[in-house]
């Protein structure tokens, strides 16, 4: 079938569908390559010994992506093109994620503390640019992929990436082994190389989308109007209230995950190349469950999507805790040799995280993309943003929390989190009018 004329031509549509989904499959890639949850969580850890900094690098990569979304969305909304915020958005990330290697050159044997704040500077930089890229990207998508391929557009985005994401995991594996004849820092700094060539690759592909001329609001409000806009959409749109609630109890569900990976090297004893394998055991669970989504998405709606992934969200944590308490005994499993068995069972952890992956940008995202009127997902998107900001932090007081009391605590919090998403996912409602699965 071929789209809605206001998505734009069928080449339009096709373009713009296919370059997302290669931009979207190396950019996971590249996520593993340099995920807060696995390598930059060991990597800090390695530098500062302190569970605390590694939920404060989390903490801040979030909040970098977070900030300036509220604040664009006013610049943007009136404009008919926001490409243009895309393309400045792809510079930034290049040449900041560029100055990542020389400071692990120079610094993580000599001075690890300071290697540390200025990667997090780093970082931060590196997110806030890409934040700018952040509502373009949706809107872009949202202009020109028709709602009922948006599921398959992220699915494919998040299965593809996801395969990359197996070489990954086995090249960081790799990578961080024993036998790869590198050692620390030069092992992380070689990862980071590599992640830089594949970003430049990602962000290149969705520069060459069309974007879709749209009419807009031309004229454009002041902060503080925005504001009153923001709390009175919050307070008016009942749907998009309940989705806000499901997204900051989601958040500190999630609080756990930049420390699933340290957990399994620090306090079970697994060797460091087991980063590799965890990558490995997500990403394929990921892959699989990805291809569900998808389809779930299109047929079913993605509140559906929402409330089956926040399900998996409440079992994640609970795996966490039960399985560290079984025996060390040896086991051993294919290619990743001898480990303890409280280690290999383990891994089922990020077997269920990989599995809950899709909720954030399959479910969530999409949900908010149908619910938004057209004229205004970027007011929408912003106030999301502004919404979910100040609960960034949860990280940093969840490696607080860690390292006051226990791991098992914070992952005991993050499934009670887990649960009241659940609850309150289950009562979205399903915004679409007719759910039948339609081809492009």
């Amino acid at each position: 079938m071929r789209p809605p004329s206001n998505n734009g031509p069928v080449e339009f549509v096709r373009r713009n569908y296919y370059l997302g989904i290669i931009n979207g499959a190396l950019f996971h890639c590249l996520s593993q390559l340099v995920s807060p949850a696995t390598v930059l969580a060991v990597f800090a850890m390695r530098l500062t010994g302190s569970a605390a900094m590694v939920g404060l690098l989390t903490s801040l990569i979030s909040l970098g992506w977070m900030w300036p979304q509220f604040l664009l969305a006013n610049v943007l909304e009136p404009l008919p093109l926001k490409k243009p915020f895309y393309l400045v958005s792809a510079l930034g990330r290049i040449i900041s994620f560029s100055c990542l290697a020389p400071i692990v050159l120079f610094l993580a044997r000599t001075n690890p503390h300071l290697c540390f704040w200025l990667m997090a500077l780093v970082f931060v930089v590196y997110a806030s640019v890409g934040a700018t890229g952040m509502i373009p990207f949706m809107d872009i998508v949202g202009k020109s992929i028709p709602e009922y391929k948006r599921g398959s557009f992220f699915g494919y985005r998040n299965a593809f990436g996801a395969l990359l994401g197996l070489l990954s995991g086995a090249y960081v594996k790799r990578v961080l082994g024993e036998d790869s004849g590198l050692i620390f820092p030069d092992n992380y700094l070689h990862l980071f190389q590599v992640a830089l060539a594949i970003l430049v690759v990602s962000v290149g592909a969705f520069c060459l989308v069309r974007e879709p001329v749209r009419r807009v609001q031309k004229r454009r409000i002041g902060l503080g109007l925005q504001l009153q806009r923001g709390f009175r959409i919050l307070r008016n749109a009942a749907d998009f209230r309940r989705l806000m609630l499901v997204r900051v109890t989601m958040t500190f569900a999630g609080m756990g995950g930049s420390f699933y990976a340290v957990y399994c090297i620090e306090q079970l004893g697994a060797p460091e190349s087991m980063v590799g394998a965890i990558i490995v055991v997500g990403v394929c669970s990921s892959a699989l469950a990805n291809l569900l989504w998808a389809r779930v998405s299109d047929h079913q709606g993605n509140r559906r999507v929402i409330v089956l992934c926040s399900a998996f969200g409440c079992l994640t944590p609970l795996i966490a805790v039960v399985t560290s308490l079984f025996s060390g005994r040896p086991v051993h499993l294919p290619w990743l040799g001898t480990l303890p068995l409280n280690v290999a069972c383990y891994l089922a952890t990020f077997i269920s995280a990989g599995i809950a992956t899709g909720a954030d940008m399959m479910g969530i995202m999409n949900y908010l993309l149908e619910i938004a009127p057209e004229g205004r997902r970027p007011s929408y998107f912003g106030v999301s943003y502004a919404v979910i900001t100040p609960f960034m932090l949860a990280p940093w007081a969840a490696g607080a929390l860690a390292r006051a009391t226990s791991y098992q605590t914070v992952f005991v919090i993050a499934a009670v989190c887990a649960v009241v998403a659940l609850s309150q996912a289950v009562r979205l409602r399903e915004p679409r009018g007719s759910l039948v699965g339609r081809d492009m």
